[in-house]
C-alpha cells in the first residue's frame, strides 16, 4: 500500500463481516477511505521525513507550514533563497492539543511579508503575503502501516478515532458494495427509506481533526 494508508489489511479483515474480503480488495478501500479521509482534513497527514514548503510571514511569532502537521522537526528555516538559515536556537515548536504546530519565535516575530502600498512608508498589503520563507521540515503521523513497514525506526502515533474512523469507512463500503452510495432516499410503496453516506462519527471525527489555517 501507500504512504497514505492510515490503517492496515489485517486489521480490516479482523474486524466483524470483513472475513471473506480479498485482501486486495481491502487495499483499495483502504487507499479509497485514507484519500477521502484526508481531502476532508484539508491536508495529508501521514509522516513524511523530508518536506519543503513555502510560508508566508505576518509579522507575527508564529510560522505555520501545513503540508506535514504536526511538526516532529525543523531542518532549517531560510528567508528567501540567498540568505542563511536562522538561527535555530532562535524558535522552537509548539503544537497544540489539536496537533497543529507552529515555528515560534523566542523572541521578536517573523517578518510581515505583505507588498507595500506604493509611494506610502511602512504599508503593508494585508492578505499580498508572499511565502518567502523556506521550511525545511519532517511531520505528520506515523501511520500503522508506515511502523510495520519501517521495522522498528518508526513508532505509531496516528490518533486511533482516525483509524477507527477509516476502518468504519472500508467496512461500510465493503458491506454496501454494488448500491449506488449517491442514492440517499428511496420512495416505495411501503413507505420511504434513508441511507446513511458515511459512517456513524466519520464526518465528525474529520471535522474534529481539521485546521482551519
Amino acid at each position: 500500500m501507500t504512504e497514505q494508508a492510515l490503517s492496515t489489511v489485517e486489521t480490516l479483515l479482523a474486524q466483524p463481516g470483513m472475513k471473506r474480503a480479498g485482501p486486495t480488495l481491502v487495499e483499495q478501500l483502504i487507499e479509497e477511505a485514507s484519500a477521502d479521509f484526508q481531502a476532508r482534513l484539508g491536508r495529508q497527514c501521514y509522516y513524511r521525513a523530508s518536506v519543503v514548503e513555502y510560508v508566508a510571514g505576518f509579522g507575527t511569532r508564529s510560522l505555520v507550514p501545513v503540508a506535514a502537521q504536526p511538526i516532529v522537526e525543523v531542518a532549517s528555516v531560510v528567508w528567501d533563497d540567498n540568505a542563511d538559515p536562522v538561527v535555530a536556537d532562535t524558535y522552537r515548536v509548539d503544537t497544540d492539543v489539536l496537533a497543529l504546530s507552529s515555528i515560534v519565535q523566542k523572541r521578536g516575530v517573523w517578518r510581515w511579508t505583505a507588498g507595500m502600498v506604493p509611494g506610502i512608508l511602512e504599508s503593508p498589503v494585508v492578505g499580498s503575503e508572499a511565502k518567502s520563507y523556506t521550511v525545511s521540515y519532517s511531520g505528520g503521523w506515523v501511520t500503522p502501516e508506515q511502523a510495520r513497514n519501517s521495522e522498528g525506526a518508526l513508532v505509531r502515533n496516528l490518533p486511533f478515532d482516525i483509524e477507527r474512523a477509516v476502518i468504519d469507512m472500508v467496512t461500510s463500503l465493503y458491506l454496501q458494495r454494488g448500491r449506488d452510495r449517491s442514492v440517499t432516499a428511496r420512495t416505495a410503496a411501503q413507505g420511504s427509506s434513508t441511507f446513511a453516506t458515511d459512517p456513524a462519527g466519520y464526518a465528525d471525527t474529520a471535522k474534529r481533526w481539521r485546521h482551519y489555517v
